[in-house]
């Protein structure tokens, strides 16, 4: 079909063969280059959007790291006020038991084995912790 193109062009025009030959040989370079020139652009494209995700994983990754190391500290300072308040009940317990074992010896009642048990178990408790 070309050649028919060229050879009814030829003949309309009075453009001889060899430079119609030219003609579309400069035309299929042009649209070569368009085409890669296209391709180089559409790939250059890509590899920025690939690395502005890649950017943004990374970033949303650390952001990510960071907020569970901030939970994680605030949960160990949580345990940490815990165990102090469970501390100082200990305490407290520890020394209205003592007061009470105090109270039994100096009036002399017999029956304080229960209460000095758990004066006991509640001064190991204070002690390991």
């Amino acid at each position: 079909m070309r050649n028919k193109m060229e050879v009814d062009s030829t003949k309309n025009s009075g453009v001889s063969e060899e430079q119609l030959k030219h003609q579309w040989d400069e035309l299929d370079t042009r649209l070569k280059g368009i085409v890669t020139g296209y391709r180089k652009e559409a790939h250059s494209s890509q590899n920025d959007v690939l690395s502005r995700m890649k950017q943004f994983f990374v970033k949303r990754s650390l952001l990510f790291k960071e907020h569970s190391i901030r939970v994680l500290e605030t949960d160990e300072q949580l345990l940490q006020l815990q165990s102090e308040e469970e501390n100082i009940l200990y305490l407290k317990k520890c020394q209205t038991l003592g007061t009470m074992k105090q109270t039994c010896a100096i009036s002399g009642d017999g029956d304080s084995g229960s209460k000095s048990d758990t004066y006991e178990t509640c001064k190991k408790k204070v002690r390991w912790k």
